[in-house]
């Protein structure tokens, strides 16, 4: 009676460690998504800036320019930012600085 209580308990508590460890999988895949994309558009964004402004219009006006300065600043800032986190970016993988 004892050993069915006990062996009953142990794949109850497996099954919970068993979803609990995959929930946690599941979570860790979609903020890697995450934050994958969210590198991705801030190179985007900061790209189109460059572009927009490659003939130096924007820049040069007083007011429109240091508006464009600023966000192009924080645009690069954010870039910045998450290239000290995301380094290499593989089709199923991502490589995160300290995991190689």
């Amino acid at each position: 009676m004892i050993t069915i209580a006990l062996v009953v308990s142990l794949i109850l508590v497996m099954t919970i460690s068993g979803f609990l460890v995959w929930n946690q999988s599941n979570k860790n895949q979609v903020l890697g998504d995450f934050i994958i994309e969210a590198n991705t558009k801030a190179r985007t964004t900061y790209r189109m800036m460059k572009e927009i402004d490659s003939e130096g219009a924007f820049e040069s006006d007083d007011e429109v320019g240091a508006v464009f300065e600023s966000l192009l600043a924080t645009v690069q800032e954010y870039s910045e930012f998450m290239n000290i986190y995301l380094i290499e970016v593989d089709d199923d993988a991502v490589v995160v600085e300290g995991d190689e």
